[in-house]
């Protein structure tokens, strides 16, 4: 039996409650440390959470995504609290390596990279954080390749919870940067222990099975998805650093600002791109026709999203900081990479379903070579607005490949036409901000008219998202006493 429509919009509404909380939590956020902390300070904060994100990438040995692949196809001798175990232990088990063997050699290199001055604390911090986020990461993966979204959803309101919270105390009580990281560790770290004590029965077994027979098929699925995870990272690092080297830590405060505008779009993406990866595994031999509908209705989910961004703009940058207003002219720019990689989400995933991950690592290695080779030039041109103008070139380039590669495994587009085109109005629409950001009646006229084109377009698709929500809304809402 398929999945319903109105079971599909369920569970992408229950992994999504954890997205709301979260902005809520990040507004709050926002608000005070946009006020509190200089650009400066802001942009050192968000290069430490960076380099922690990416060297959790490293740590992973891309296990999570050998994890989440596996899950339910399961190699022989294993069941998925094992496959847990082995692919959480044993990155664990490499940063404890590098801890010893690598940071007594190389702490000043790494400290003077990202911070600009040599402090072995930071980088102890630095790996601390990295390995509270990714025990954290493999929970995470368990409760939503599981349809467990109850316990999905209090872990991630309680990761943001923690980190905020921390972060806001630390910027209250003396906002200098060590007092920051230092908060900011210990919030994640006491709740990655919490959490493993607590919740380890319920996801891990009694005992690992440390014998590697059996498991080579996911070990090597891992390595070859594990260079494309580490640039799935770099790919968000490379603009800081080449901004932070090229133009100094106030510019990379006012980059990292549009940090806020990314987890806005989170509350709408991350529930459906939480639950779409568990669904497309189990359920791509059964519900392509679902799957191309699917992709349409992203496609114009997109297109409204930017509008939203553009029309509103105005009133969301009154929540932040006034010395991070100078973003106002780019942010859109930064907004394509997120917004074509949900589109890829609908596009791609036949590379993963043939096991190609190979191909997969091709397709970010050029995509993060665009990245760097044209934020490198176009800084010297444009400053900050030419890492943005990079960065949705990079994503550009990433969409069209893995859409064409993908497709040829497994076809989710109706209209490839279309779709092209719809793209191609995303990049005019995310463009019309910049040159048109001190004429806004202009570039509501723009959005206006882009808005009708793809409308028109997909006026069917539309049609049927009114009537699923329209069915959804009655069937779930309160009778009338």
């Amino acid at each position: 039996m398929g999945v319903s429509d109105t079971s599909f919009i369920k569970s992408i509404f229950k992994f999504s409650i954890s997205s709301w909380v979260n902005f809520f939590i990040s507004i709050l956020s926002v608000i005070i440390t946009t006020r509190i902390f200089s650009p400066e300070m802001y942009g050192s904060i968000n290069m430490y959470n960076s380099a922690s994100s990416l060297f959790m990438g490293i740590i992973c040995l891309g296990l999570d995504s050998g994890f989440l692949r596996f899950y339910n196809e399961p190699p022989k001798g294993y069941d998925e609290k094992q496959l847990m175990a082995k692919c959480m232990s044993l990155p664990v088990l490499f940063l404890l390596g590098i801890i010893v063997f690598v940071v007594p050699f190389f702490y000043k290199d790494i400290s003077v990279l990202l911070f600009g001055k040599v402090s072995l604390l930071a980088v102890i911090l630095l790996f601390i954080n990295t390995m509270s986020l990714a025990i954290l990461n493999f929970f995470s993966i368990a409760y939503r390749i599981s349809n467990d979204a109850r316990r999905y959803t209090i872990q991630s309101i309680l990761v943001q919870f923690f980190t905020k919270i921390f972060v806001i105390t630390a910027a209250l009580f003396n906002p200098k940067l060590e007092t920051v990281i230092i908060f900011n560790t210990i919030g994640v770290f006491v709740l990655s222990i919490i959490y493993f004590k607590i919740q380890k029965k319920s996801v891990l077994p009694s005992k690992i099975n440390w014998s590697m027979q059996g498991f080579s098929e996911v070990f090597k699925y891992a390595i070859f998805s594990w260079p494309t995870v580490i640039l799935i990272y770099l790919n968000s690092f490379f603009p800081q650093m080449i901004i932070k080297n090229n133009l100094g830590d106030y510019e990379l405060g006012i980059y990292s600002s549009t940090a806020f505008f990314v987890g806005a779009l989170g509350v709408v993406l991350n529930g459906f791109k939480t639950y779409w990866a568990s669904f497309m595994y189990a359920n791509y031999k059964t519900e392509r026709s679902k799957i191309i509908k699917i992709h349409d209705y992203v496609v114009l989910l997109v297109v409204f999203i930017l509008s939203f961004f553009i029309v509103f703009q105005n009133l969301l940058y009154g929540l932040i900081g006034i010395k991070f207003h100078q973003s106002r002219y780019f942010f859109t720019l930064v907004l394509v990479y997120p917004l074509f990689n949900l589109i890829s989400e609908t596009t791609s995933y036949g590379i993963s379903i043939a096991k190609k991950s190979q191909t997969t690592l091709g397709i970010f290695l050029l995509s993060t070579a665009v990245n760097l080779v044209f934020g490198c030039i176009f800084v010297n041109c444009f400053g900050t607005v030419g890492v943005a103008i990079a960065s949705m070139l990079s994503a550009f380039v990433q969409l069209v490949i893995s859409t064409i590669i993908g497709q040829k495994y497994y076809r989710t587009i109706k209209d490839p036409r279309r779709t092209f085109i719809s793209i191609l109005l995303i990049l005019v629409l995310a463009c019309s901000n910049y040159f048109f950001a001190e004429e806004y009646i202009f570039e509501l006229f723009v959005v206006f008219i882009l808005n009708a084109i793809i409308i028109i377009g997909y006026r069917q698709e539309l049609s049927d998202i009114i009537s699923l929500s329209t069915a959804f809304i009655n069937k779930y809402k309160r009778p009338k006493v």
